[in-house]
């Protein structure tokens, strides 16, 4: 059965609410990533709690936190896309590393998350495996709805997701996005 560990991981003058989920055999760490602005770490509908429990029924140790100034976290909130607070996420990704002995690392991030995990897994040598999801409020943009703003919109989502792609590939070559 796998276990649910709440605890604060120190990052200078702040403390970092997390959740690590671990099987009993784990083969990777995953990072799950909040969606930014003041979303909890466990998400709408607590989406990144039952995704933690299924990847833990696969044997993969996950990891959900609150960024420094959100949820239960201590600090000042500074959320920027310019500026995305990966120092902290690399702070809790390697203390779960430590912890747990597990040596290879994926990333996941949706929204600010996204350009949290390409900077995250830039900076952490064990991450192979970079996840950008796309949030479900731009399904109707990538599907085809009609209209010249639709349109507008489709192309320039497609557009951010091809370039955010590319710029991971290009910079570490070693990671499956």
């Amino acid at each position: 059965t796998r276990l649910e560990i709440p605890y604060w991981v120190p990052h200078g003058d702040t403390s970092i609410a997390s959740v690590l989920t671990v099987p009993p055999d784990p083969t990777r760490l995953v990072a799950l990533l909040q969606v930014g602005g003041g979303v909890p770490r466990t998400h709408r509908n607590r989406a990144w709690v039952h995704a933690a429990r299924q990847l833990g029924d696969r044997g993969v140790a996950t990891l959900r936190m609150d960024y420094p100034g959100t949820g239960d976290s201590t600090g000042e909130a500074t959320l920027s896309l310019e500026r995305p607070p990966a120092d902290a996420v690399i702070a809790v990704i390697e203390h779960a590393r430590r912890v747990t002995g597990i040596a290879r690392v994926g990333v996941a991030g949706q929204c600010l998350g996204v350009r949290t995990a390409i900077e995250a897994a830039s900076a952490i040598a064990a991450c192979d495996r970079l996840a950008l999801v796309m949030p479900v409020t731009l399904r109707p943009a990538l599907r085809g709805s009609e209209g010249p703003r639709m349109v507008a919109v489709r192309k320039a989502t497609a557009g951010r997701l091809r370039r955010l792609k590319r710029r991971a590939r290009q910079r570490w070559d070693r990671l499956d996005v």
